[in-house]
């Protein structure tokens, strides 16, 4: 089975999800380093395709069209039904009004979805890529070498005085996702990174540091839909510190913002909040393309969250993978963001207790990851 049968029956099995009854919403823990590093010898993935210079993710294969339609890979999707990514918006949701001041904050800023450059790309390794050492030199939430296969040629992001991430899923450790920032080298000599997190893809959290979550992927953009919550960023004219460190107060299930969030911070828009579309908003009444309306419903079921920030005069940032770009449903969700933006409010009760809000799900029940890997 190729890759764009995997993808027709992928998004074919979502659509039939949808139509079941909703599921609960699971609770998570925080913390910004790996959860497990446990080992799996489940299931195996298609190598990495090229595209635009990047190579992006490939989704991995299996042995029928009924076993896709009833699970999903953790290379296209990770993390659990139950994470607050893939769970979906509550129905319990209470959202920020329009007149308030975190919600003027968010809605103020120019936006642009970030892809050819300042995004997240990502590869899968096959056992016959190169064995390559990931070195990460942050002392305070240190990860150890990594050896990760990864096609041949991987570079980190774009430009090169930019973020440099990378975002790596291994066939020979199907159970693992790395994510790095700041990475500079080359699969001949290994990459060293600033910044870096190890998370087990069962987890029903990520890392704090793994900056590919909520990135909007090339095959979601093919098949026409997206069934998590997005990362967006802020300028720090728009976000708030809850606290006098980086650590106090930061709204779940984020667990610290930016070392210097607070002095740096001066707007109202707490760092790490949730943010999204209320249900009430009628959007086939909008006028939204259809790359438009796929970003909204996305927002308006998942949500976003606030994982980073950008310089004071920067924009609200969405992403999606390198590839993506020059895409025609990526240009049609950027030429809508204006309307988009003018719709986003804060979620007021996200908590353990009240997972994106609460209530019943009002997103389908998400597929669960393939078997043996969890």
């Amino acid at each position: 089975m190729d890759r764009r049968q995997f993808l027709a029956i992928l998004a074919a099995a979502s659509c039939r999800t949808a139509l079941a009854a909703y599921g609960d919403a699971g609770g998570e823990s925080a913390g910004p380093i790996a959860q497990s590093q446990q080992r799996s010898t489940a299931g195996s993935a298609e190598s990495a395709e090229s595209a635009g210079g990047m190579s992006a993710a490939s989704p991995a294969s299996s042995a029928s069209g009924a076993s896709l339609a009833m699970h999903r890979d953790p290379d296209l999707q990770p993390f659990s039904s139950a994470s607050v990514w893939n769970a979906g918006i509550g129905s319990g949701a209470r959202w920020s009004r329009p007149e308030d001041p975190d919600t003027l904050d968010l809605r103020a800023p120019s936006t642009w979805i970030n892809a050819g450059e300042w995004s997240m790309p990502f590869y899968v390794g096959a056992a016959t890529d190169p064995l390559v050492t990931v070195t990460c030199t942050d002392t305070l939430y240190p990860v150890s070498p990594q050896r990760i296969h990864m096609p041949a040629g991987a570079v980190p992001a774009m430009p090169v005085n930019g973020d440099r991430h990378m975002n790596f899923f291994d066939e020979t450790q199907p159970g693992l996702m790395w994510s790095y920032w700041g990475c500079s080298g080359n699969t001949e000599t290994g990459f060293t990174a600033a910044l870096g997190t190890v998370d087990h893809v069962c987890a029903d959290l990520p890392g704090d540091y793994n900056f590919g979550i909520g990135t909007i992927r090339q095959w979601e953009l093919d098949a026409g839909a997206i069934h998590h919550a997005l990362r967006i960023v802020l300028p720090t004219s728009r976000t708030r510190s809850p606290g006098s460190t980086w650590t106090q107060g930061i709204p779940w299930p984020m667990s610290h913002e930016d070392y210097n969030g607070p002095t740096e911070y001066t707007g109202n828009v707490i760092f790490g909040s949730t943010i999204g579309i209320p249900a009430s908003i009628p959007l086939s009444s909008l006028g939204l393309t259809s790359g438009g309306l796929l970003l909204a419903t996305a927002l308006q079921t998942y949500g976003a969250m606030l994982r980073d920030t950008a310089g004071a005069d920067g924009p609200l940032l969405f992403f999606a993978e390198p590839s993506a770009e020059g895409s025609v449903v990526l240009a049609q969700m950027r030429s809508d963001l204006p309307k988009i933006q003018a719709l986003l409010c804060v979620l007021r009760n996200q908590s353990p207790g009240t997972v994106n809000g609460g209530g019943k799900p009002i997103a389908p029940t998400p597929l669960p990851l393939k078997p043996g890997l969890c």
